[in-house]
């Protein structure tokens, strides 16, 4: 939800313009009509773009200075509107770069990815991990990686904290995972679909279905699948 703020100061290189985070809701007593809120970055930023919104009016999303739209030093900070389109900062994992909030529950917990400190965080070198913040918490919590793999994102959370999201960067690619009773687990443990592969994990519903990508094993086609929860056996 970002939006043409016009040439900024911080503005350098190739990027002209700046964007911001907005809020799209409906006017009162209006009907169909509705109206367009810009949500402020955070103090000192330029610039903003939000990510997601809750059922509560809450919006999660970027803020920083003029960069790439996608994250780097325009995610300096991870961000949370209220209702009211006040900007609170989000923790993160103590890194300066690509602090990017993805999903947020109805409880006000947040998932998304976050640059922990390390060699290349600085410059905005990609190494994320991806993190849960519950809300009210003093930190973020790292959910880390499959073994093997660099780098994780978090894409979405739901009302149980169960989270889902993408870990790569290894030699076994992509790979979707579920973190659920402080564990991260690849979610292709828990299927009998080999030789596909189960490359990411989207989305989440309070029934534990789980929708994502899937890379076809035989044409290695990108397809979409939905995986619904089995009770086990007594």
């Amino acid at each position: 939800m970002g939006g043409d703020a016009g040439a900024r100061p911080d503005c350098t290189g190739t990027q002209v313009l700046q964007f911001r985070a907005a809020k799209w809701e409906p006017k009162s007593g209006s009907g169909e009509k509705i109206k367009n809120r810009e949500l402020p970055p955070f103090p000192g930023d330029s610039t903003s773009a939000a990510t997601a919104i809750n059922d509560n009016g809450q919006v999660v999303g970027i803020s920083g200075r003029c960069d790439q739209a996608v994250g780097r030093f325009s995610a300096l900070h991870a961000v949370l509107w209220d209702k009211n389109g006040k900007p609170t900062q989000i923790p993160n994992l103590g890194g300066v770069t690509w602090h990017t909030p993805m999903d947020i529950n109805a409880q006000g917990d947040v998932v998304g990815f976050s640059n922990p400190a390390g060699p290349g965080d600085p410059e905005g070198e990609f190494i994320s991990h991806a993190f849960l913040w519950i809300n009210g918490a003093a930190m973020a919590k790292d959910l880390i990686t499959l073994a093997g793999d660099p780098v994780s994102e978090a894409f979405a959370v739901n009302s149980h904290r169960q989270v889902v999201g993408v870990s790569f960067g290894g030699a076994s690619g992509a790979r979707a995972f579920i973190w659920q009773d402080e564990v991260l687990t690849n979610l292709n443990d828990l299927v009998h679909i080999a030789p596909d592969v189960l490359v990411s994990a989207q989305d989440i519903n309070d029934a534990g279905q789980i929708t994502g990508r899937v890379r076809d094993g035989v044409t290695g086609q990108i397809l979409v699948f939905v995986a619904t929860p089995v009770a086990s056996s007594p």
